[in-house]
């Protein structure tokens, strides 16, 4: 969970700093405002030690603020509720739900090529709940966490690429964002 999260975190400011010291930003808003609600659905792959699956996550998330960093880097901020629902080969049948703390860095309206504008950071980190068919008592509590991009095909519609951690159940998916 930790290298997701860090390497994720590393990549936005990678991103952002050189891209807000060497562009004009006045116009730079990215993709999420407050009080915008997203719809989330992706079907990925699972993996660990040899253990394989196949999972799909549902999502909703509700943006609560926006603020700009130095009055130039848009971040926005929300939380999101996450299910899964799974199979792997060692564990069976794999439920899961939890809430999440969500933050977006969105290159929209930064002066870059179009293609690049049409990207979407954002990381999650929160507490979720897994059970797995396998054992009586399910697996758990924990801190779990995902990451990723999104690719907005409009300003409502985006493709997702995202890699989670569900505790023991870790994968990679793709998926679809609707912005309502």
């Amino acid at each position: 969970m930790r290298n997701t999260v860090l390497r994720l975190a590393v990549a936005i400011v990678a991103l952002a700093l050189p891209a807000a010291a060497f562009a004009q930003v006045e116009n730079w808003e990215g993709h999420f405002e407050a009080k915008n609600v997203a719809l989330s659905a992706g079907v990925g792959a699972s993996y660990r030690s040899g253990d394989l699956g196949v999972a799909g996550y549902p999502g909703a998330e509700f943006i609560v603020a926006k603020w700009k960093s130095g009055d130039v880097v848009p971040l926005s901020f929300g939380i999101a509720a996450r299910g899964l629902l799974g199979f792997s080969t060692s564990r069976g049948l794999v439920y899961g739900g939890g809430a999440f703390g969500t933050f977006h860095l969105g290159l929209k309206g930064l002066d870059i090529p179009e293609v690049l504008q049409n990207l979407d950071f954002y990381v999650g980190v929160g507490v979720a709940f897994t059970w797995s068919s396998y054992y009586a008592t399910g697996y758990g509590l924990g801190i779990n966490s995902y990451g990723g991009l999104n690719y907005f095909l409009s300003d409502k519609l985006a493709v997702q690429l995202e890699e989670s951690y569900w505790g023991y159940y870790a994968g990679t998916t793709v998926g679809l964002l609707l912005k309502l």
